[in-house]
Parts: C-alpha cells; structure tokens; sequence
C-alpha cells in the first residue's frame, strides 16, 4: 500500500510540491550510524529549540548577541543584528549541544529535460575530529558545532514518471553523490553508478553509513583513507553497527521552504581548534559550515552535483 499510495501521488494529485514530496519519500535513504557516533542526526527544529546565541561582528569591531528559540527566529535575529550594522561573521553558537537523534531531512527537487535530480540535506550539531586515527594533534584541531551534509540521486525522468513499482523506481537511478568533506576531495567515493557492488538498496531506497564524529555518506561500513598528515594516516571510520534512522519514515521537508531557509551565517562555531590560534582572538577566524540556504551554495542546490567540474568522467560504455 505504501508504494501504491505513493506512486498515486506522484502521478495524479498534479501540484509539483506533491509530487516532490511524493518521490522524497519513495527514494527517503536509510542512515546506519557508527555505534560509536557521538552525534547522530537530527533536526534543525531540536538545535533551535535549546536556544542558541547567533553572534554577528559589527562595525565597530565589537560581538552583538541575539538569542534564538525557534525556526522563524533565526532569520530575525540575523535581520536584526545586520540592522545594527553587525552582519559580518555571523555564525550559531550553542556549546556542542547534542540533541536528540531524530530521522529528519530537507529534500530539494529539480526537474529537468532527462533528469530529476533529488537531494536530502542532513544535519548534525557536532563534527569531531578525534575519529579519524591521527592521536591528540588531529583530535584538537577542526572540531565545530553544526555539520550539514547531503545525498543526491540523478533520475531518468521518463523512467520515473512511469514507475508503479520499488522495481520501477530503482531502476529509474542513473547516479548517486554522496558528500563528505571538501566539495572537490575524495572524488572516487563520491559519485556512484547505481549498479556499484558497495551499494546496499532497499527497494529504491540507499542505504548510507555516516562516518563517526564527521558524518561523511558512505555504501557501506569500513574504513575509508583520507590522506596521511605528518606521518599520521587518516581515515574515516564505519562500523554499521549504530542507530537506524529509516528517514521514509520520518520526516520529510521541503529545504526551501523550511522558514530558515536562507540564513546566509554559519550553523556553528568552530571548537577546540588548536590549529586555529586566531579563533580565540576575532570572530572573522570562525570556519562552522555554512547551510543549504546560504548565498553561495546555489550551484549544489540548485544545479544538482552533475552540473561541476568535479564530476569524474565515466569511460565509453561503463553502465
């Protein structure tokens, strides 16, 4: 009933907010945490809830303070203190508050000519380093609050308008991004063709391993190299062993319409970073990430992760 329920509404209710919606929830992935996870996902909803301070450097070189308490207050707050002339570096500051895990995303759609490319955004409080296996140098620098990564899958759109079938809809996949990390790094994890042995499906739905403390998209569990630093080899880490977070059966949200859409801050200040002396000086060293709201992040969101250079380039006849 599920499925059919599903295919109903993507093909007959007509309004393409509902058929966005529709097809979220037919491909909605499924995240298996480290068992050893510190922060699992959750919702913007729960970090606001607590009540975090959004901070923002003025022009007199002086840190002016709002308090923020729900989703529609994020972007007044940040209204109010560019009005008093304090719009540089604003960023979240919560103290690595960890909230409840919740299976929750933002989903986006994009309809083109041949494809229709469908990204979940999700949202973690806090990102550590100390996982990634190079000793106390490593693990007391780049720790922050707030940590946004997202899944996209490619589409055949003619495929998907004509699926009434998991079958149907699986087959409709041409490609997968998982993101993790710097935008252009680690390219040969990132994109996927949907027949990649590492891939695990449940019906059309992928399932996606989040590294410890850093939350990276992985296939599948294990131990991912990421590059060897003064000696020291680093790596992300999965066991697949953690918390199951089923997000068909969760919460599904339209990022565009979500009333923080647009905060142009970081989700979070940077803690514990040791390899960032001036952070403890001025507000502008703060490097949080930003969200899939901010101004300059319309080329992943809109454009979908097919559309850069980063895209390796597939050999003649690979499926």
């Amino acid at each position: 009933m599920h499925w059919l329920l599903a295919s109903l509404l993507a093909g007959l209710l007509g309004p393409s907010e509902q058929q966005a919606a529709a097809w979220a929830r037919i491909y909605a992935p499924i995240i298996i945490h480290d068992s050893q996870e510190p922060a699992p996902l959750t919702s913007v909803q729960a970090l606001l809830a607590i009540g975090p301070t959004l901070q923002g450097r003025c022009a007199d070189g002086q840190v002016q303070r709002q308090q923020v308490n729900s989703p529609e207050a994020l972007l007044q707050a940040s209204q109010a203190l560019a009005t008093a002339n304090c719009l540089q570096d604003q960023a979240l500051h919560f103290g690595k508050a960890i909230p409840a895990a919740e299976a929750v995303a933002y989903y986006h759609l994009r309809s083109e000519a041949r494809f229709v490319t469908l990204q979940y955004w999700l949202f973690y409080t806090w990102n550590e380093t100390g996982h990634l296996g190079g000793g106390p140098l490593v693990a007391s620098c780049a720790n922050h609050e707030g940590d946004w990564e997202h899944i996209s899958l490619r589409l055949n759109r003619s495929q998907l308008e004509a699926a009434q079938s998991p079958a149907d809809y699986r087959a409709a996949i041409d490609d997968i991004y998982l993101a993790g990390h710097a935008r252009g790094n680690h390219r040969s994890w990132k994109y996927r063709r949907p027949n990649d042995p590492l891939l695990r499906f449940e019906g059309p739905r992928l399932t996606v391993f989040p590294s410890r403390g850093n939350h990276a998209s992985y296939p599948a569990p294990g131990r991912w190299p990421l590059m060897t630093l003064a000696g020291l080899a680093l790596a992300d880490v999965s066991d697949g062993k953690g918390l199951r977070l089923d997000l068909s059966e969760g919460q599904l949200l339209p990022v565009t319409q979500m009333p923080w859409f647009g905060f142009a801050g970081r989700w979070g200040a940077v803690q514990n970073d040791h390899c960032n002396a001036l952070e403890s000086l001025t507000e502008a060293a703060n490097d949080g990430v930003f969200g899939p709201g901010h101004a300059h992040k319309e080329a992943i969101l809109y454009d979908g992760d097919w559309s850069d250079h980063f895209r390796p380039s597939f050999t003649a006849g690979q499926p």
